[in-house]
């Protein structure tokens, strides 16, 4: 069975054609996420939703030339984030992104918005957050008069490629716009409305895998799930015995436990078919190293040494290093700050005459990113991570860079293996339509057996 794959990331768009049959990836496509709306006030963080279904669509047209024998459309891609529609199902509204700062914004007294909605409504909410977002769009009067309904990036694709109106949203995406009661799987309707947010504006809820519409070839459409937990299906073999290490614009360490548990600092998240997935997420693992791949850029456009910007990753990665050096440099790369406070900013420490240099300004961003990563791992009690035997590292920003990978098995204690396949959220999102479907009887056993030799 062939199903196409769409992950909507916030720099890149990629598309899959997974072949469960065989267990592999028949062909992939990727290219940049070229959306992004231009502002300079700071804090918003917006897409155009149109120029994204558009590139969502033209490469499901390319891999539905390749191969015509198509039976499903799964589709993933960055959480948090919202836009509007209207009654018609057409966005009346940017995207905004889960990077959008508006919600960290002073709303009363020393209060932000975010913060004043996760106390009216009892839910932790942070800047990023849909319904943070939201909640500042409406007492500033900016949600558009035509608007009905909010959804994330990936509920517009799926909706407007199976014709449908009106967005449906699974758990993993609902839980990421904020609100969500998780032992009950739904929007908490009591801490909606005492927020002063009119509840039908939400989308309905509907199980992962659900097949919500065909599109006009006839060719099911199931409902968009989160990247973070497609790419966790699409990496991780055994789903109980293993923790996953992302990297791509942010970063996550998440960690599948059956049973409902809240870690303070960690976020608890559902998952495609029960369950649920604790995650320490940072809002600058892959964006860091970027920030300083981006100053090398300048410091060679300064000195005259333009045009050697495509090889400075390359360069990057394979310096040397002398990892039990006790003299490093200290770099915090909280540039962004965090999910809990917005204000924080990263830093880099323990600066002297001999150790102020490239090699080590690389080596201390990478070592700031996973160490903010590691600090989100402890956190977990023991009681639940003791049974991990795995370490699996995905994204762009792992696959790579084999210095980051080996800074992350200095640092955790493990041996980090890499899925058999790359874009693991794509591979992810087919594999739960797959269970959809009937393919499989589970996500677990999805996984499972798609990743086993």
């Amino acid at each position: 069975m062939n199903i196409i794959g769409i992950d909507i990331g916030t720099t890149s768009i990629c598309g899959v054609v997974t072949n469960t049959d065989k267990r592999c990836i028949s062909h992939t496509l990727s290219q940049a996420n070229t959306a992004g709306i231009c502002r300079t006030d700071g804090f918003a963080k917006m897409q155009d939703p149109n120029r994204i279904l558009s590139i969502s669509k033209r490469m499901i047209a390319d891999l539905s030339q390749r191969f015509p024998d198509v039976h499903g459309i799964a589709i993933t891609g960055q959480m948090h984030g919202i836009l509007y529609v209207d009654r018609k199902g057409e966005a009346v509204s940017p995207l905004f992104t889960w990077q959008d700062a508006r919600g960290g914004l002073k709303y009363r007294k020393k209060q932000s918005y975010a913060e004043a909605l996760s106390e009216i409504g009892r839910h932790y909410c942070a800047p990023g957050f849909g319904l943070a977002t939201h909640f500042y769009n409406f007492k500033n009067h900016g949600v558009a008069a035509q608007a009905v309904a909010l959804c994330t990036i990936g509920d517009y694709i799926a909706a407007k490629l199976a014709r449908v109106r009106r967005p449906v949203i699974d758990a993993t995406n609902a839980a990421s716009i904020g609100l969500f009661d998780l032992q009950g799987g739904c929007f908490d309707k009591t801490a909606v409305q005492e927020a002063g947010i009119d509840y039908a504006i939400l989308p309905e809820i509907n199980s992962s895998g659900t097949c919500i519409g065909l599109t006009k070839e006839h060719i099911p459409v199931y409902i968009a799930i989160g990247d973070n937990q497609a790419s966790f299906v699409g990496s991780v073999k055994n789903i109980g015995t293993s923790f996953l290490i992302n990297m791509g614009t942010g970063g996550q360490v998440s960690l599948f436990t059956p049973q409902l548990r809240h870690v303070e600092g960690l976020n608890t998240r559902p998952f495609p078919g029960g369950g649920y997935l604790l995650v320490g997420a940072s809002l600058c693992g892959g964006k860091s190293y970027a920030t300083l791949k981006l100053f090398f850029s300048q410091v060679c456009s300064l000195f005259g040494y333009d045009g050697q910007e495509e090889h400075l990753y390359e360069i990057m990665n394979a310096i040397n290093h002398d990892f039990k050096r006790k003299n490093k440099l200290i770099v915090d790369t909280r540039f962004q700050g965090t999910r809990v406070d917005s204000s924080l900013r990263g830093s880099i420490i323990n600066i002297s005459l001999d150790n102020f240099s490239p090699q080590q300004l690389i080596v201390g961003f990478l070592e700031g990113s996973a160490a903010e990563l590691y600090g989100f791992y402890n956190k977990i009690p023991v009681s639940i991570r003791k049974n991990r035997i795995a370490m699996v590292g995905s994204g762009n920003g792992i696959r790579e860079n084999k210095l980051l990978r080996h800074i992350f098995e200095l640092m955790f204690g493990y041996s980090m293996t890499l899925p058999k396949f790359a874009e693991e959220a794509a591979v992810g999102a087919t594999l739960c339509a797959a269970v959809g479907a009937g393919v499989y009887k589970n996500v677990s056993a999805a996984a499972e057996k798609f990743h086993s030799s």
